[in-house]
């Protein structure tokens, strides 16, 4: 746990219950979160939305001290979390997958907690509730290891020293898993551009293939390329 205190828009006052928003497009998970939190004596749920419509309309009236948000939530769209929510309460980030930039996004926006699923106990949910609410961030591992990552990136520290932010940007999508051709058209460039990016990122990382950059890119420990294979080989053309 991260035990750094930054500010919070809206403060629980002593002996307050926290009130608690839960955003989720699946009405299962919502349930579930809701029996977990509504087991403790000084947490409410005042609502549950199922699209970012719906939330920032109950943000707007409801004034929740913390919203536990899906970041798959219909409407947010894989996009910053709108400050209406972020200046109004603060944001327990839920999330399937560990995408660092996603993460990284997510925080910059003002998202005071990240989880990723596997990453904590259900059982933690109520403290991090509480946390948020007092305005204490919480990241698990893989969210914790993003923000690092971003935060030597900006020192120019890491793998990211001496590239480009188109650079950056190009490798950030590449180590998503996205094609020569998905980059392009992502960034709005040729692929022959892409290629010419990356060609310059390899010599920086000091690797000759795809596989490795990727490793080095995302802290992972580098394997041996051997063989390449058709997927990777289609996605460098």
């Amino acid at each position: 746990m991260n035990s750094s205190v930054v500010a919070s828009p809206h403060r629980v006052t002593h002996g307050a219950r926290v009130r608690v928003l839960i955003a989720d497009h699946n009405g299962v998970v919502r349930l579930g979160f809701r029996t977990l939190l509504e087991r403790e004596p000084d947490i409410a749920v005042v609502a549950e939305v199922g699209d970012m419509p719906e939330l920032l309309a109950q943000v707007s009236h409801g004034e929740p001290d913390v919203v536990v948000l899906d970041a798959q939530l219909p409407g947010l769209d894989g996009q910053a979390v709108p400050a209406r929510v972020t200046e109004t309460a603060g944001v327990v980030m839920v999330s399937v997958a560990d995408d660092r930039a996603a993460i990284a996004r997510a925080v910059g926006a003002g998202v005071l907690s990240y989880l990723v699923h596997g990453q904590f106990d259900l059982t933690e949910l109520a403290g991090i509730v509480r946390l948020a609410a007092a305005g204490q961030p919480y990241l698990t591992a893989s969210a914790s290891a993003a923000v690092m990552e971003f935060v030597r990136r900006d020192a120019g520290l890491g793998p990211h020293r001496g590239l480009t932010a188109r650079e950056r940007e190009v490798m950030d999508l590449v180590a998503q898993g996205l094609s020569n051709q998905d980059v392009a058209e992502k960034l709005a460039v040729s692929i022959k551009t892409v290629k010419n990016h990356l060609h310059r990122v390899f010599r920086q990382l000091k690797v000759t293939d795809r596989r490795s950059a990727r490793d080095v890119w995302l802290g992972r420990p580098v394997k041996s390329s051997g063989a390449r294979s058709p997927d990777l080989d289609r996605s460098e053309s």
